[in-house]
This record gives C-alpha cells, structure tokens and sequence, in this order.
C-alpha cells in the first residue's frame, strides 16, 4: 500500500473501520477522491469520542478486481481508509450526527466506483 496518511492509533481502538473507494486505473477522479476522504477523515478524528487516527493509501496493484455500483465486474486501483472507533455503535451513531450529514456527500459524490466497508476488532498480540 501506498501510505498517504498513517496514524496507527486507527488499529489501536477496539473496533476498527475499513472502507475501500475503488476507480479504474485510467480514472482521473481518483486523485481528488484521496483529497476528499483525507480532509473527511481528519476532521471526524478531531471530533471528540469519534472516529480517532487514520491510516490510508493507494494499493500499489492498479488491476484490483471489484464489484461496481452496479453490481458487475470490474477492477482497478483501490485507497483503503482505516479509522480507529470505540465500537461499531459508536461509528453508527457518528453515522447520525450533524458533521456527517453535511460532509459526507463529498465523498459519496467524488467519483469511486465501487466501495467495501468492514469492521475488525485486532487482537494484540505479544511480538
């Protein structure tokens, strides 16, 4: 992964959220589309008891398969976005909160083709 952003506070909450945009490669919105979820994902980290450090990037593999929009095949280059949350429910209800409503339809309108959202909760492990 390309690193643009890398705050491993985002692994370190007990749950933590991972969206990935996808574009096909030749997609001239994906290079504003990082911009977009860069300035979202900082600022929702700055709101206190939400979304709290963020990873993301660009995958280095331009040919990534994915599912579109629509629901056909497709594939291209994904940007992951990690960010770090108390729980599922506390990203739900962030979900429902004024900052959310008026920003989000940045992103929702910045050109991705296909999008993947997961919760994991990591275990800590002695190294």
């Amino acid at each position: 992964m390309d690193l643009k952003h890398a705050d491993r506070t985002a692994c370190e909450k007990p749950t933590t959220e991972i969206s990935i945009g996808f574009f096909p490669a030749d997609d001239t919105a994906a290079a504003g589309f990082e911009q977009v979820v860069g300035d979202f994902s900082a600022q929702a980290s700055q709101i206190d008891g939400h979304a709290q450090g963020v990873i993301s990037g660009w995958t280095v593999d331009r040919n990534v398969p994915f599912t579109n929009l629509q629901g056909g095949a497709a594939s291209g280059q994904g940007f992951f976005s990690l960010l770090g949350w108390q729980s599922q429910a506390a990203h739900y209800a962030f979900n429902e909160t004024d900052f959310v409503k008026e920003n989000a339809g940045a992103i929702a309108v910045a050109g991705a083709k296909g999008w993947v959202i997961a919760h994991v909760d990591f275990i800590k492990t002695a190294a």
